[in-house]
C-alpha cells in the first residue's frame, strides 16, 4: 500500500487522485490525517523542505542506533555494478 506522504510528494498526482488511490472519500480527509500523523501539511510535503523535514521526522521517530548502525551494510545493496 502507498503511504498518504508519498502520495502527496510526486507533484503530477493531484491530492484528489492520491486520496482516491489511498482509499479516502475526499483529498480533504486524507491532508487532514497526513498533518494529524505527520504534523506535515499537505502543501509543505510537495516541497523539497518538506519532504526534507518529514524524513528527518521519520528516522527521529522509528530508527534507533540498532537500525542505524544496520544502514551501513546496505551501501553495496545500492551501488551499480559497471558493465
Amino acid at each position: 500500500m502507498v503511504s498518504p506522504e508519498w502520495a502527496l510528494a510526486h507533484r503530477e498526482i493531484t491530492t484528489i487522485v492520491a486520496a482516491h488511490r489511498l482509499g479516502f472519500t475526499t483529498g480533504g480527509n486524507l491532508c487532514r490525517t497526513v498533518k494529524s500523523v505527520t504534523g506535515v501539511s499537505s502543501n509543505d510535503i510537495c516541497s523539497v523542505h518538506g519532504w526534507n523535514h518529514l524524513l528527518i521526522l521519520f528516522a527521529w521517530r522509528f530508527l534507533g542506533r540498532n537500525e542505524l548502525a544496520a544502514w551501513e551494510t546496505l551501501d553495496n545493496l545500492f551501488q551499480r555494478e559497471a558493465a
